[in-house]
């Protein structure tokens, strides 16, 4: 699931709208908008909701909506276990726009879900102590890689 609510004015009012969302219900949302402030398009994302949890730290306000139906339509085909995967890998990945959401969403069986496993700390401390650590250096950087996962 995910839900932008959309503003426009200085009162921030604004209209829900459920991605994905046809064409009709975006022009629905835009119409209203119109209504609330017709001189002022400025029309940013305020508030952020989905069933993945962290998601509204990724989204920015100018995001496009129809940019945001592609990873929306893949979250709603999620399991409750992959929308954690996915969470879990959007904290362990750069993000710095919407093709890196995508990207890690249709990669999703190159994620595991590792119970107690929940920050990169936990992660090489985990890797550390089981003496699976690889280092190798890419691209000016040391990466840990590990062998059985």
């Amino acid at each position: 699931m995910l839900k932008v609510y959309l503003t426009r004015g200085s009162q921030e009012q604004g209209v829900w709208l459920n991605l994905p969302a046809s064409p009709a219900e975006m022009g629905e949302a835009y119409a209203t908008l119109d209504n609330i402030d017709s001189e002022n398009l400025d029309t940013p994302i305020l508030v952020i909701e989905s069933s993945v949890s962290n998601l509204k730290r990724y989204i920015h306000e100018h995001d496009s909506l129809e940019q945001l139906n592609t990873p929306a339509a893949r979250i709603n085909k999620m399991s409750d276990r992959d929308a954690d995967i996915f969470s879990g890998a959007l904290d362990m990945e750069s993000i710095n726009r919407l093709e890196d959401i995508m990207r890690i969403a249709n990669n999703l069986q190159e994620y595991k879900l590792l119970p107690g496993i929940n920050t990169r700390g936990s992660w090489v401390s985990t890797l550390w102590k089981a003496e699976k650590l690889i280092f190798i250096k890419a691209h000016g950087r040391f990466w840990i890689m590990n062998g059985w996962l």
